[in-house]
């Protein structure tokens, strides 16, 4: 799979929600290319038209120059856990800050909704994603996966349609895997 070519892959969900910079909410055009990213988790198709450039977007397009991949395999086939949320740890679900003396002040990790996405970590070899990473990365087309280097710092993948990267999730930080691709 050496070049890709242009197929209706749905950007949206590969963008953020809620997100601090409004340009993360949106796909974005610059260059030859049509991007979206969460700011974890980053996406590449050809340029589209329909989707119009934005100056306040960040300058992706050196994150590809970064590294490469050589070797490249199929997810391995598997049922992922459903997407769950939990009461934000922070405010205990109320959506408010602690500490806030009158209560307004909203939850600065849950931006004021109580709740939060639970990080479940999924294995791919030696290095871990995001359950949410790994849910949209398995929906594309014959996608093919691997890490740039033994590191297992970012895990590139790519599809007929579109290619990305996805920063790996530190290994001290999440809990054990709830599944492997």
């Amino acid at each position: 799979m050496s070049e890709i070519t242009a197929a209706p892959i749905d950007l949206q969900p590969f963008c953020g929600r809620d997100a601090p910079q409004a340009w993360l909410e949106r796909p974005v055009s610059r260059g030859n290319w049509t991007w979206a990213t969460d700011g974890h988790i980053l996406v590449r198709v050809p340029r589209r038209p329909e989707i119009s450039e934005n100056p306040d977007a960040a300058h992706v397009e050196h994150i590809w120059s970064k590294g490469a991949c050589t070797v490249w395999r199929a997810p391995l086939p598997c049922m992922l856990p459903a997407h769950r949320t939990e009461d934000c740890p922070r405010c205990a679900g109320t959506g408010r800050e602690r500490d806030c003396p009158d209560g307004t002040s909203p939850c600065g990790r849950c931006d004021g909704s109580g709740i939060i996405e639970f990080a479940a970590p999924v294995a791919v070899g030696a290095g871990l994603i995001h359950l949410r990473h790994a849910h949209l990365i398995v929906s594309l087309p014959a996608v093919e996966i691997g890490w740039e280097s033994d590191a297992c710092e970012r895990l590139r993948f790519r599809c007929a349609g579109a290619e990305g990267i996805v920063s790996a999730l530190r290994l001290r930080t999440y809990r054990v895997p709830v599944a492997e691709i």
